[in-house]
């Protein structure tokens, strides 16, 4: 057989393996980097610090730009053992971890606070930080004025260090189904 002959032969399974690659690889990314029918506006993340549960200074800083952040707002009264999304998030941090994901919760309850929690329900495998004054709350859209309480959510930052915005402030999630690792595929979650 002639080369040219040979090489036209391998294009085709060449070329569908490669298409089936991007499929895989595109069904794999986080729910902003996926196209969609509705554009969503993003800007930088709002940087910020807390203490951890262990009383140590965390640094948003340290995560932007290097690895996809998911940042959950709790209900600090209820506390983070009684939060469904942060419990949620915590049997599923193996294979978010895997794929390079900080995980960051927020609430305004108290070091000792959450570190209660995590004695209480085991240990959490992410920080747990405080914000007792709401000015984090307040950063990201998470705090009522008008009620004078704080308000849960979560938030998915690109590797950018990009959030989600509607208006003045980062947008919350709507669907964490599409965003937490699944046994099933993508399409099921949408």
């Amino acid at each position: 057989m002639p080369r040219p002959f040979r090489a036209r032969i391998l294009t085709l399974p060449i070329a569908a393996m490669i298409i089936v690659g991007l499929v895989v690889w595109k069904s794999r990314q986080p729910p902003q980097a996926r196209s969609s029918a509705i554009l969503v506006e993003r800007r930088p993340a709002p940087k910020f610090m807390g203490l951890d549960s262990n009383n140590q200074l965390v640094k948003i800083e340290r995560y932007l730009g290097r690895h996809e952040i998911l940042l959950i707002f709790f209900d600090g009264e209820a506390g983070a053992d009684h939060d469904p999304v942060l419990m949620r998030v915590r049997q599923r941090f193996d294979e978010l971890n895997r794929r390079g994901v900080k995980v960051v919760g927020v609430s305004a309850a108290i070091p000792q606070f959450n570190r209660q929690a995590a004695e209480r329900a085991g240990p959490f495998p992410f920080p747990l930080l405080s914000d007792p004054e709401f000015y984090m709350h307040r950063m990201w859209g998470r705090y009522d004025e008008d009620q004078l309480r704080t308000q849960t959510g979560v938030f998915w930052i690109d590797r950018l260090g990009q959030v989600a915005w509607s208006g003045n402030f980062p947008r919350p999630e709507t669907n964490l189904d599409y965003i937490l690792p699944t046994n099933h595929s993508p399409s099921e979650t949408k």
